[in-house]
């Protein structure tokens, strides 16, 4: 049986204010967040080692911006599981 499991929730705010509001709220909470993986790579040192420019990415940059996973690790205890879904109700 194969079972898939994401490690977290994408996140994606409506605006960069609301995004560092809920951030400041989750690491208040000792909740580990982390940036979404991706945006735009084209700022990258790397990138413009190679390629000598960088452009603009509307889309990459507001979700580089604007969002954040959320956990969900199966290796997670009770008490996390509760200090996540607690805050999350919190906020609604």
């Amino acid at each position: 049986m194969d079972l898939v499991s994401n490690f977290a929730f994408p996140v994606v705010f409506k605006s960069k204010e609301l995004s560092v509001s809920y951030r400041e709220i989750f690491k208040s909470n000792q909740i580990e967040i982390r940036p979404i993986v991706g945006g735009n790579i084209t700022q990258q040192p790397f990138f413009k080692k190679y390629f000598g420019e960088s452009y603009r990415m509307p889309n990459a940059e507001l979700i580089h911006e604007q969002g954040f996973y959320i956990p969900n690790n199966p290796e997670l205890t009770s008490s996390e599981l509760n200090t996540i879904t607690e805050t999350i109700s919190e906020l609604l």
